[in-house]
């Protein structure tokens, strides 16, 4: 059965809200191979993107913070080591 283009994107809106993001991207992107300025896909593909960057930055950042409270905790163990070992 082939869909209509309104059709398609409903179906891929109704993947996206179910949390199916894959399942919609390719849905978006089928629509753009056909229409490639459909507003709707194009607005839903970049904003799939943008929220896939932001999240990887936001996994980046939690990791560099975590590293640096490492490192803090680190060179506090560090600065105390010989006041432990002589004691």
């Amino acid at each position: 059965m082939q869909l209509t283009v309104q059709d398609a994107f409903a179906l891929a809106a109704r993947h996206e809200a179910a949390g199916r993001a894959a399942e919609a991207r390719a849905i978006y992107e089928q629509i753009l191979a056909s229409l490639p300025e459909h507003p709707g896909a194009l607005l839903r593909i970049v904003l799939a993107f943008t929220t896939e960057v932001v999240e990887r930055v936001g996994a980046t950042e939690a990791t560099f913070r975590e590293i640096a409270q490492h490192r803090a905790e680190r060179d506090i163990y560090l600065r105390h080591i010989p006041a432990i070992v002589t004691g």
